[in-house]
């Protein structure tokens, strides 16, 4: 006999009609009642709650005829009262006229009443599809914490989220709890029959799941028809990529290998979750595909074979671990150790998976540190020799002192010299040069090119002097030499081309010299570095509109100086750990790192600015918007110079930038976790595991406002909480405006933006992920607590 089709009703009688039929999960008890019914009979309706619950402790909640209906949800729009003492009745009668005060006026529309739950260990909300794409998959929203029953759907409190493929493999949920209401979401889709869900639950300490509300998503009529099954085909191909690539690679150490999105050169800092093509190819082009390896063997860094960096599944850009591990080891190390080091560092990560955008002071020891042989003891007890660890120490001290040389010889004085030499080209060119240049795509690749050698390579090197630097610091730190204070001190004393940046802002705003000056050294800045949709500063017409305040310009030298005291302690532990180093050299080594590296990334983006304004050229000469070119690929574009389009050139890039286009639009249902390790991660994908980098030990509470690469100079940000997605340098312009905080979904613990509001002092959370950041875009005030390491909403919107 065919199953009855059920019917959905109001929130209320929803819940009634499956009163009969569940088995594994619970309703709790309830009585609803009409608002017609409220206003004519009040004395009984208050008679029969009192006679059903007694004096327990109610939820009065909202289930209004429109709220859960099929074609549109007014989920969130009527208030529910929790918490109402039944034994008295005036707080009971003013919890029922709220919740009914809140509805449009319709004397149909109900009120629910049921029992308070009175342990609740965990509560939240399935989507049986994604909301926004309808991509197939069980979206878990849930609070753990709290032991509220109504923080996910309010918005406030504690909020985590796990992602899990509708067609999962049993075996893959580790979770008891997961199982728990996996499987009460599997009964009510065989009941309520295939129409996507919305379902609110809590779940007790002792395993019971109760459902308080089940409808209907409402958006489900607008998804892309073939969404859900194109998105179930890639995921076996993506689990079979990852699979192949994490097999033996002939000179790589490491038994597999993991992918994630903020490891090593993070691309998801620079390019986004999901990237276009053109800055995709760009990224591969000046670093990822060479240009990295090669700066870490200047170093002494282990020779690696010819292994790209960076992978792409379907337009989302990954990081090899296995193969930036491999960088990490010192040329001169032994095989055998080698091998061994780098399982246990692939090892641990798979074990912390928060640790993704921390590798370098969480996992890998990239460089020789104060206290190393207890650090390392710590991280993995038992994983060499005696005689293998000693090996290990000599050769990671003797790489280590060989990059601390801050003499003209030193990698560290060679790579600026390289940075400067490309600097001073850059000042004999003007932006007008590459107006009037004959063949703007030839140019272009004359300026990457230029770029790689002079730019990237050099930058690579500094970038890995800064984490050195970093790395120190904490070591000393941890050793009780220096504290946390002093060393936010020390950084904010380091004045890098981003004070220059604020001091010249302040400046260009009095006078059209001075503006003129600003634009000729900053203006190839944009805020989305590899983006050739976002402008440049010069290109920016609002840049100087409606100056209302700015950062307070910061003292052209700020001093710092190691105590007596401190420079002693530093100065013995140096000395008995073999590093060539005392604090004097240390405060110089740090400072020309720091400094080194923000200088080296302002200067190679000039080139790489410059040779997206020359492509922006080519394209308006073929028929191209930004918007087409950023859909091409560099190597498409550049290949069209020595192997001519023999047809129409525009119908051929527009024929390839739509293509391109369609296919980004096809990956954006597609989610990937930001660390793939197995199938675990393609098919189960927590979104809560980011731990922020919290920058300075200052709190701040203010109100936040979202930024983005096209958004406008001219708005005022003075004493705001600045969130944006990505810690692209190119926003520098955020810090003329008076900003009191800063908040971004990626980013590292020495990722730009933590340098930057380290030398400001502006509190900071850098890279809190996806799940944390949409909750504080989402509030109208955050409490940021660098100190306590804390980062709330306040209020909500």
């Amino acid at each position: 006999m065919m199953k009855p089709h059920f019917t959905f009703g109001t929130k209320a009688e929803t819940l009634a009609s499956l009163t009969s039929q569940l088995v594994l999960s619970k309703l709790l008890s309830q009585y609803y009642f009409s608002v017609q019914l409220w206003r004519d009979k009040p004395e009984l309706i208050m008679q029969n709650i009192v006679d059903r619950f007694g004096d327990k402790p109610l939820a009065i909640r909202s289930s209004a005829v429109g709220e859960d209906d099929e074609s549109n949800t007014m989920a969130g729009a009527y208030d529910s009262i929790l918490n109402v003492d039944a034994g008295k009745t005036l707080d009971l009668n003013n919890a029922i006229e709220k919740v009914i005060s809140s509805y449009p006026g319709n004397p149909l529309d109900q009120v629910l009443v049921q029992p308070m739950i009175e342990k609740v260990a965990l509560s939240g909300v399935v989507m049986t599809h994604d909301i926004e794409t309808g991509a197939p998959y069980y979206v878990i929203s849930y609070d753990d914490e709290t032991g509220r029953t109504d923080t996910i759907t309010s918005g406030q409190g504690i909020s985590k989220t796990v992602l899990i493929y509708r067609e999962y493999e049993p075996v893959l949920i580790e979770s008891a709890r997961v199982r728990t209401i996996l499987n009460a979401v599997h009964e009510l889709e065989r009941i309520c029959g295939s129409i996507p869900l919305d379902i609110e639950f809590a779940l007790t300490p002792d395993g019971e799941i109760y459902i308080f509300q089940v409808r209907r998503i409402a958006l489900h009529k607008t998804w892309h028809p073939v969404t859900e099954r194109r998105t179930s085909r890639k995921l076996t191909f993506i689990e079979n990529f990852i699979r192949q690539r994490s097999t033996r690679r002939n000179n790589l150490f490491g038994e597999r290998t993991l992918l994630g999105v903020m490891t090593d050169w993070n691309p998801a800092e620079m390019l986004g979750a999901t990237a276009r093509p053109l800055a995709i190819s760009l990224y591969r082009h000046l670093v990822t595909q060479h240009i990295w390896r090669k700066a870490r063997q200047q170093m002494g860094y282990r020779v690696l074979p010819a292994a790209e960096l960076m992978v792409i599944i379907d337009h989302h850009p990954y990081i090899d671990v296995r193969c930036s591990f491999n960088s990490f080891l010192p040329e001169s190390l032994d095989d055998v150790i080698s091998e061994k080091l780098i399982n246990a560092w692939l090892n641990r990560l798979d074990l912390h998976p928060e640790y993704h955008d921390k590798v370098e002071f969480e996992i890998a020891h990239t460089c020789f540190e104060i206290d190393f042989e207890n650090s390392f003891t710590k991280r993995f007890p038992g994983l060499l020799s005696q005689e293998e660890f000693q090996q290990y120490q000599a050769a990671l001290l003797g790489l280590t002192n060989q990059l601390l040389d801050t003499s003209e010889q030193g990698n560290l004085q060679q790579s600026l010299v390289k940075v400067n030499s490309l600097a001073l080209l850059q000042q004999a060119r003007l932006k007008t040069d590459l107006d009037n240049v004959v063949d703007p795509l030839q140019r272009a690749g004359e300026l990457l090119d230029e770029c790689q050698q002079m730019g990237t390579l050099p930058f690579a090197c500094l970038a890995r002097h800064g984490f050195i630097a970093e790395a120190l610091l904490r070591s000393l730190v941890s050793a009780g030499a220096l504290s946390s204070q002093r060393v936010e001190s020390l950084k904010h004393s380091i004045h890098t081309i981003t004070s220059d940046l604020v001091s010249d802002f302040q400046q260009a705003t009095q006078d059209s010299q001075s503006l003129m000056a600003f634009m000729k050294r900053y203006g190839h800045l944009r805020p989305g570095t590899y983006d050739i949709t976002s402008l440049r500063y010069d290109e920016c017409r609002d840049m100087f509109n409606a100056q209302t305040s700015t950062t307070e310009k910061k003292q052209s030298k700020t001093e710092f100086e190691f105590t007596r005291d401190e420079q002693q302690r530093i100065d013995k532990l140096f000395e008995e750990n073999a590093l060539a180093l005392t604090a004097e050299k240390l405060h110089l080594y740090i400072t020309l790192a720091v400094k080194g590296r923000e200088l080296g990334k302002f200067v190679f983006t000039r080139n790489l600015s410059d040779a997206l304004h020359c492509m922006t050229r080519w394209g308006e000469e073929n028929g191209l918007s930004r918007e087409d070119v950023s859909y091409l690929d560099w190597q498409e574009i550049n290949a069209s110079s020595l192997s001519p389009i023999l047809d129409y050139q525009d119908r051929h890039f527009l024929d390839l930038a739509g293509t391109a286009e369609k296919s980004l639009r096809s990956a954006l249902p597609l989610r990937l976790g930001y660390l793939l390790r197995d199938a675990r991660d393609v098919y189960i994908i927590p979104l809560s595991r980011y731990e922020p980098n919290f920058v300075t030990t200052k709190s701040v509470t203010g109100e936040t406002v979202q930024l983005d690469a096209k958004s406008s100079a001219s708005q005022s940000l003075f004493n705001k909480i600045v969130c944006i997605r990505n810690a692209d340098p190119g926003f520098d312009w955020i810090f003329t405006k008076g900003i009191c905080g800063l908040i971004t979904q990626y980013g590292g613990a020495n990722s730009h933006m933590a340098i930057r509001c380290a030398e400001f002092g502006i509190p900071a959370a850098i890279g809190c992920g996806e799940q944390t950041f949409n909750r504080m875009v989402n509030a109208n005030e955050v409490l940021l607590n660098c100190n306590n390491r804390t980062l709330l909403p306040l209020h909500h919107d």
